[in-house]
């Protein structure tokens, strides 16, 4: 079974790395990067693993066209007969892709599992990314009592998709969907998605400020995506560290969470 994986990145090189190996463990066999002008030292980390990297591309246009990149990776995909394709993004890590053997053939793309998505803890937020410091993640729609922490970030739109390889294929944004061709789907718990979009305060800001820079680009309206301006708005004010803390679990949070079971822990 041969697999390949599509990855769409800007100014995440501190992830780039783990990204790769991880989902090389997983039984990924290459990859197809598109590096939207990254100007963080990215280049030469893909440099570093050029074996594995069967199609690179660099996208200078300001504007964030996920969608339309990604559907370009996934039909050069095509050139290379995988198996099947997945699309990643560098804040993920998948897990049971060796189960893609027992999707009957009649299914052309599955659905993972809903997003695990990890929360930082406030004694842990300083040094490089390690998901080690972030075991903990919840659930969408599981919290209880307790508020969503990423419903801003569409966690509770379902899982992420892959599927085999259509020269037509036409993934939606964000990765959540399969628009064309109509084919049949497979909803699939058993390949899950860890999650990671918020890991540091300094790496929140940066997201906040491309994420905003990329809608203003794109001439969305205001309605769509709203948090990503309103976030900024509060960054320019220097409150931004407020809403980052609203993100962070503390040490009674996380007891009081895993006891009633609306937190889960992910060992390694």
């Amino acid at each position: 079974m041969k697999i390949l994986a599509t990855l769409l990145v800007r100014n995440e090189a501190e992830l780039v790395a783990d990204c790769l190996e991880h989902h090389l463990r997983q039984g990924v066999d290459a990859f197809l990067v598109t590096d939207h002008s990254s100007v963080d030292g990215l280049a030469d980390v893909l440099d570093e693993y050029r074996d594995v990297i069967l199609d690179r591309q660099y996208e200078s246009d300001c504007r964030y066209l996920q969608d339309q990149w990604v559907t370009r990776m996934a039909r050069r995909a095509v050139d290379f007969h995988p198996d099947w394709i997945l699309h990643l993004d560098a804040d993920e890590r998948w897990q049971g892709l060796d189960l893609l053997r027992h999707i009957p053939s009649t299914y052309a793309w599955v659905r993972t599992g809903v997003w695990r998505n990890h929360l930082p803890v406030a004694e842990s937020m300083a040094g490089p990314f390690n998901p080690r410091t972030m075991p903990y993640y919840e659930l969408p729609g599981r919290t209880g009592p307790h508020a969503a922490r990423f419903v801003n970030f569409g966690s509770g739109s379902g899982g992420k998709i892959l599927h085999r390889p259509m020269k037509d294929a036409q993934v939606g944004i964000g990765n959540h969907w399969l628009h064309y061709p109509p084919a049949p789907r497979s909803d699939y718990d058993g390949i899950t998605v860890h999650h990671y979009p918020i890991r540091s305060l300094a790496q929140f800001r940066r997201k906040v400020v491309n994420g905003a820079a990329a809608i203003d680009a794109n001439a969305w309206s205001p309605e769509i995506a709203a948090h990503w301006r309103t976030w900024r708005d509060l960054d320019q004010q220097g409150r931004l560290r407020e809403v980052f803390q609203t993100f962070t679990l503390t040490e009674p949070e996380i007891r009081n969470r895993l006891a009633d079971g609306t937190l889960h822990f992910k060992g390694f």
